[in-house]
């Protein structure tokens, strides 16, 4: 109808009210793409806030399951800082003996811990990450994602220091446990520690020290990180975005609820 009243106001020479159906032309394309823009800008901020609540509880699992790593690093340090004690002499009772065990059997292994970003990597991908606000929020994160670039080269770095050669099954002896679950049964543990051959052995206490080292270092940048996985948390939290179920701590308590524990080793010699 618009395009008849045109042609017929250009064949009547109407300029004036050719004037107006070309305004009302602008106009309505105008609108329309307005319009559009504005469903696509609804939309991919309704994508926008499911993703950062996805967000949410990626780091509420993330922040739980590092907590528990942190305190599996400090128990183990303190194993070892009670070896050194050892060696120089103090008598362990048996539950220090047994967290000495632990501490040598599990100092073997370098602490990483592989922290979930996938819903944070997916936003960098698709773009939706600078959809984010200039603000706190998207500051932290992209530090966090600067952090991910390098954090395998710091580990790399604090698995340097391990230089000393590894405990000399003469002083460390292993042997497997034989716990009532299949989880736990057939694991390698300490069975026993000669100490008067280990304080005879300069390479014994160097291995601890390098031990102890290493993991109070990867300890220091995980505490790092815990701290800024929970203020993103409380950042989201402002913009109301709570974390969901944790169903991956829910897992894991429910597993170690099935699970028995073992008493750490027998008596060392």
């Amino acid at each position: 109808m618009l395009f008849r009243r045109f042609g017929r106001h250009i064949a009547e020479h109407d300029w004036f009210a050719v004037l107006v159906d070309l305004g009302v032309l602008v106009l309505g394309i105008f609108l329309g793409l307005q319009v559009t823009n504005w469903n696509d800008e609804r939309r991919e901020d309704r994508e926008l806030g499911q993703y950062l609540a996805s967000l949410a509880t990626e780091f509420s699992n993330s922040a739980s399951i590092l907590d528990d790593h942190i305190a599996w690093q400090e128990e183990i340090m303190a194993g070892l800082r009670l070896t050194l004690a050892v060696l120089d002499g103090y008598e362990p009772t048996p539950e220090e003996q047994s967290a000495i065990h632990r501490a040598l059997r599990e100092s073997g292994w370098p602490p990483p811990f592989p922290a979930k970003r996938e819903v944070l990597f997916e936003m960098q991908n698709t773009g939706l990450l600078q959809r984010i606000p200039p603000g706190d929020l998207k500051s932290v994160l992209m530090e966090v994602l600067a952090l991910e670039r390098v954090s395998d080269d710091f580990f790399e770095r604090d698995l340097s220091r391990l230089t000393a050669a590894p405990f000399s099954p003469a002083i460390v002896r292993y042997g497997l446990s034989e716990a009532g679950s299949a989880r736990e049964e057939g694991l390698l543990e300490v069975e026993a520690v000669d100490w008067e051959l280990a304080r005879r052995d300069p390479a014994f206490r160097q291995r601890v020290l390098e031990s102890h080292s290493v993991f109070a270092s990867v300890l220091q940048n995980k505490v790092f990180y815990n701290a800024i996985e929970r203020e993103v948390l409380r950042l989201l939290a402002d913009e109301g975005f709570e974390p969901g179920t944790n169903w991956l701590r829910l897992f894991i308590d429910r597993t170690s609820a099935e699970t028995p524990q073992g008493d750490g080793g027998s008596t060392s010699e």
